[in-house]
């Protein structure tokens, strides 16, 4: 089993611009490791963001 040692936690975080992961490493974390949003949440997600910017509290 290899041993990877996380020295330099700014390489296994995503890049907030593209919101892609820095590395094949962090790729394959996430890839195992990480739940991706269901459809069904992602569009709850953009209707409450839509809902509080037209009532001014967003």
């Amino acid at each position: 089993m290899t041993n990877i040692t996380l020295t330099h936690p700014r390489d296994y975080v995503e890049t907030l611009e593209e919101n892609k992961v820095t590395n094949p490493v962090a790729n394959a974390v996430r890839t195992l490791f990480v739940a991706a949003e269901s459809e069904i949440d992602r569009k709850a997600n953009f209707l409450d963001a839509w809902e509080q910017s037209n009532n001014g509290q967003g």
